[in-house]
This record gives C-alpha cells, structure tokens and sequence, in this order.
C-alpha cells in the first residue's frame, strides 16, 4: 500500500499553507511514518488533505490500491485523530464512543464488537468500556479515542500531535501501545508532532515539514539526537 502525494500546495485565505508539497507514503517499506515540524509549520493542513478532508489548489495524491476517487478512498481506509480531544463524545461511554463511530464508517455491527474486543484488551480498556469518556483521565481519553480509530477498522490511523498533554509516564505507554499494533496488526500510522523525544523511539520513517515545505525524508529509524539535529537544520534554512 502506498500513497503518492505529489506537488501540492493549499492557501488559507490567500495565505500559502502548503508549498509544493511532495510526499511518498510506502507502506510496504514502513509501518509508522512521523512528520515532524514546529507549530504552524503546516503538519495539520496535510494531514487533513492526505485523510480527503482538505482539497488543494494544486497538484494530486492517489493510492496505489484501488480505483476509486483519492478523497472516496481515503474517507473509507483512514481515520483522522485530531489534536488535543476533539472528535470524542464526553457524554457517552467509550462503548458508545466505539460504535457511534464504527457505524459512521459503515462498519457491520457485529465487526465493531469483535474489533472491540480485540483492541480493548491491546489498550487494557476493557474496564472503561462503560464509563463516560468525561470522566476519564487526559490519557485514557487519548486510548479510548485511538479505540474508536481501530475499531472503524481503518487501514491506515493519522494521530496529530497525540503525546499533547500527557505526562511522562502516559506517553511512554501510549509509545508502547502504537508500537505493539504496528507489529501485531495490518494497521499503519501517520503521526504528526513536535516532541521529537515521544517520536523517536517509534517511527521507522521521518519526513521534517517547515513553512509548508518537505525539507528532509529518511526512510529508516534515526535516533533522537539525529532528530533533534535535523530539526534545528531545517528549521533554520527556510
């Protein structure tokens, strides 16, 4: 599986967001892409064109597995987990949360229950299954958002900036967590962030991203003071 993004750029109210951007996704090479960046460098706007929800003024982005419209494609195989806790319905349980969304992505029924149980165990979620996501901690609201991603049962998971607001010991277990699918499961993720240290233990792929542009691809594990060098790099030429 492989997604070709290629020249693609994207104003916001005449603003340039996205500048020629060109990005190839090979998911046979990679299971955990990051695209790293400091705020407002235009990680979000690219994920939201790479999940459909975002058009672009120029340029295209298609996949290599099918023939249906890139936007049709991605709306059916990738689920978009935005920043902070947005998305979630606080007033319902997780149960709830999990079928609410299996149904908008048209999933049966009865495969949102067996994925259910399936990733409730894999996330130690199976105690929360009827308390209300309000009364959740800010890192367990984050692992029952990521429930509702995999039991919609989508081929390719866009987390953006997901270590946001947990402590120490909540991003090393969701690290644990998004490592342990990656290995065990079909599942892909695509993982924007600034925090070059939740990244670097996780991603087997690493593209830096600065005022809209692709500055750097690597297609291998690089460690954090490779990161953080690169980052700084990058951020400084543009």
């Amino acid at each position: 599986m492989k997604i070709s993004i290629n020249n693609i750029s994207r104003y916001y109210n005449k603003k340039l967001a996205i500048d020629n951007f060109s990005w190839e996704i090979d998911f046979n090479k990679n299971n955990v892409f990051a695209l790293i960046g400091p705020n407002g460098a235009g990680k979000t706007t690219i994920l939201k064109v790479i999940s459909g929800i975002y058009y672009f003024k120029s340029g295209n982005i298609n996949q290599d597995l099918s023939s249906k419209d890139y936007p049709i494609w991605a709306r059916d195989n990738i689920s978009f987990l935005q920043a902070g806790d947005r998305g979630i319905r606080f007033r319902n349980s997780v149960y709830d949360n999990v079928r609410y969304y299996g149904a908008l992505k048209g999933i049966n029924p009865q495969k949102t229950i067996d994925l259910y149980n399936r990733y409730s165990n894999i996330l130690s979620m199976e105690e929360f299954k009827n308390r209300n996501v309000g009364d959740l901690s800010t890192g367990e609201v984050k692992k029952a958002s990521l429930l509702c991603c995999l039991c919609s049962d989508s081929k390719i998971i866009i987390l953006d900036e997901p270590s946001e607001g947990l402590d120490i010991d909540s991003k090393i277990k969701l690290q644990k967590i998004i490592g342990k699918i990656s290995e065990e499961t079909n599942t892909k993720f695509i993982i924007s962030t600034h925090d070059l240290d939740f990244i670097s233990d996780l991603a087997d792929n690493y593209t830096f991203i600065s005022k809209g542009k692709n500055t750097y691809q690597y297609s291998s594990r690089m460690n954090i003071e490779e990161i953080k060098q690169k980052f700084l790099e990058v951020n400084s030429l543009i």
